[in-house]
Parts: structure tokens; sequence; C-alpha cells
């Protein structure tokens, strides 16, 4: 049987596995906990600064460089430093 990663390690717009790059998982303040990549915050926010939560749509606005400002989801990149060493 092949092992295959939970779903939680993987970004749940563009189906990529997090990393500590480009796809930092992030969590959005969106007051649920949700979290997806770093480049898909940015892809996803608006010209006009406005980003809705993909989940449950609650509307948050951003500006240029606060993804270095949100909280990294330390769980999932723990768990995916633990599957490096196996």
């Amino acid at each position: 049987m092949e092992f295959q990663l939970p779903k939680c390690l993987y970004c749940p717009i563009c189906y990529e596995v997090y990393d500590e790059q480009s796809r930092l998982p992030i969590i959005i303040p969106c007051g649920n906990g949700h979290t997806i990549c770093a480049t898909c915050i940015v892809n996803t926010w608006g010209e006009d600064g406005r980003f809705a939560c993909p989940f449950d749509k609650v509307e948050l606005y951003y500006y240029n460089g606060i993804v270095n400002e949100l909280a990294k989801n330390r769980v999932v990149l723990d768990a995916l430093e633990e599957l490096k060493k196996d």
C-alpha cells in the first residue's frame, strides 16, 4: 500500500503540500482557524485589499506584505518536519 500524506498537510485551495517557502501554511484570521498556503492568500485577495475566507466567507482586509505578519500553522509545519525524519 502506498503511503499518502494526511489531507491536513495539503492546502485545500491548490492541493499542494505545505512547505516553509511559498506554500507556507497560514492561519486565516477569520475566527475559525482555517489554514491555506501563503501563495493562495496572495493569489486570491482582490486589488482593493479585500479577501474572503474561502470556507466561511468572512471578509478581511489585507495590504501588501501582510502574509509575513499572519500566524503560521506550526502544527502543520511540525508534522511535515516529523515526516521528513522517517
